[in-house]
């Protein structure tokens, strides 16, 4: 089985209305990439960057792909399982 990621821009409560949705990929490398894009450009904000970083470099017992969810702002990631 191969997890579906769904990267989403929106609001700062996280509402469905306001998602945009920017990447759909199997690929993590794809989406780790596309989210240091979306901080870079300043259109998301990282609550906690430890985890963020810990996320980056595939240290997922430091923060999981649900973590980064939730340290996202103006963000959203949603796992999908194939």
């Amino acid at each position: 089985m191969k997890n579906i990621y769904v990267l989403s821009s929106c609001n700062a409560w996280k509402e469905y209305s306001s998602r945009d949705i920017i990447l759909v990929t199997t690929s993590i490398r794809k989406l780790r990439k596309e989210v240091k894009e979306q901080v870079k450009k300043g259109n998301m904000k990282i609550g906690n960057e430890r985890m963020f970083k810990d996320w980056l470099n595939g240290n997922y017992i430091g923060c999981r792909h649900s973590d980064l969810h939730d340290i996202l702002e103006y963000g959203m990631l949603e796992v999908w399982e194939d």
